[in-house]
């Protein structure tokens, strides 16, 4: 009997494996959350954006992909969320990125491991070298354990976190990224999946795709934790 404890709640789990399970040498994981946490962060089925991956009442693109179009005249990505950033995920957003708890990552870890389709390539939105002293991670980087990521991009110093900044801000800021030169040949003729913790305005997106369009990546979509 092998003891844990639930990494949300801290609840006592209890794993029985048998004989059969230990000499096989399964590099499959029991859950690292109890039942009652497992319901929580099971990613929901709903009607979204068809762009954007946006929980809403219609499958109809939202205002926000609206305005990208216009603005654009072309959309460069289409995103997919697990779950609407609220409750329950607004807390783990808090406790894993804010609070620096890192051992949270393991929860949505099963998510993102097997998220890369054939051929394609993974790519973090970074953070600045100032975020990652001062929380120790990037927590995009932190759900994939040991799959190759490729930092194609690199963060420029920002003026104050996304979070403390209003939707205008968001929208109208300067550029925050620029493309690896090392990895820019990389890029050429790839498919490429852009990963984020939270899409918000998709301005950070956008952008992000806009500058791997550039250096040459042929298909480029989304995936993020929470919309």
């Amino acid at each position: 009997m092998n003891k844990l404890q639930c990494l949300w709640c801290q609840r006592s789990l209890n794993y029985d494996f048998s004989v059969h399970f230990l000499v096989s040498f399964s590099s499959v994981a029991p859950t690292r959350l109890c039942t009652g946490c497992l319901d929580q962060f099971t990613p929901v089925a709903a009607p979204h954006c068809p762009k954007c991956g946006k929980f809403q009442a219609t499958t109809q693109q939202c205002s926000d992909c609206r305005h990208w179009n216009d603005r654009m005249k072309a959309s460069l990505i289409s995103n997919r969320a697990f779950f609407p950033y609220k409750d329950q995920i607004k807390e783990y957003i808090k406790q894993y990125k804010l609070r620096g708890d890192y051992r949270l990552r393991l929860i949505m870890e099963p998510l993102f491991s097997n998220l890369a389709r054939t051929n394609e390539m993974l790519v973090p939105i970074p953070v600045t070298a100032t975020t990652i002293e001062q929380r120790g991670f990037n927590q995009v980087s932190g759900w994939f354990g040991s799959n190759q990521l490729f930092p194609a991009l690199l963060a420029l110093p920002k003026d104050r976190p996304q979070a403390a900044k209003g939707r205008h801000d968001r929208l109208s800021g300067p550029q925050r990224f620029v493309v690896n030169e090392k990895l820019r040949p990389a890029c050429l003729n790839r498919d490429i999946c852009l990963v984020d913790d939270i899409y918000t305005t998709g301005r950070t997106l956008h952008e992000a795709a806009w500058l791997l369009q550039s250096a040459g990546a042929r298909h480029i979509r989304s995936v993020t934790l929470a919309h």
